[in-house]
C-alpha cells in the first residue's frame, strides 16, 4: 500500500466514472420502462376494446358457448398480460447477449476457472424448466377458478 503502482487519482476517477455510469443507466432504464408502460397501456386498451366490441356482436348461440367469466378474463387478465409483455419482450434478445458478454469478460479475467460456475448454472436449467411447468399448470388452474368465480358472481347478481 505504501508504494502503489497506480496513482490515487486514477482510482478516484474510476470510482466516479462507475458511479456516473450507474446513474445514467438508471435514467435510461427509467425512460425505457416509462415508454414501454405507455405502449403497453395502449396495447391493453386496444385489446380490451376489441374484446368488448366482439362481445357485443356475439350471436345468441355464441353466447352459449362462452361464459361471461371468460370474456371478463379476456378483458382483465389477458389484456394485462399483453401490457406486461411490452416491457419485457426485449429480454428475449438482450438476455442471451448479456450472458454471452458477461461470460467472455469473465473468461478474459479468470480464464478456465469460470467453467465450474457455468456448469452449475447450466445444470439448473432443467430444474427451472420443471418449476415453470408446475407454475403453468397452477396458473391454468387459477384461471379456471377465476372463471368459475366470475360466473358465480354474475349468477348471484
Amino acid at each position: 500500500m505504501n508504494t502503489p503502482s497506480q496513482p490515487m487519482w486514477l482510482g478516484i476517477f474510476y470510482a466516479c466514472l462507475l458511479s456516473s455510469v450507474v446513474f445514467v443507466q438508471t435514467l435510461f432504464l427509467q425512460a425505457y420502462f416509462h415508454r414501454q408502460f405507455l405502449v403497453g397501456l395502449r396495447f391493453r386498451s386496444a385489446t380490451t376494446g376489441i374484446v368488448y366490441r366482439k362481445s357485443l356482436k356475439l350471436s345468441s348461440s355464441s353466447k352459449q358457448s362462452s361464459t361471461t367469466g371468460e370474456i371478463v378474463n379476456l378483458m382483465a387478465i389477458d389484456a394485462q398480460r399483453f401490457q406486461d409483455l411490452t416491457s419485457y419482450i426485449h429480454i428475449l434478445w438482450s438476455g442471451p447477449m448479456q450472458i454471452i458478454i458477461s461470460l467472455v469478460l469473465l473468461y478474459d479475467i479468470m480464464g478456465y476457472s469460470i467453467v465450474p460456475g457455468v456448469f452449475l448454472l447450466l445444470t439448473m436449467i432443467p430444474l427451472n424448466l420443471y418449476i415453470q411447468r408446475i407454475q403453468k399448470k397452477l396458473t391454468t388452474k387459477q384461471m379456471g377458478l377465476k372463471d368459475q368465480r366470475i360466473k358465480t358472481m354474475n349468477e348471484v347478481l
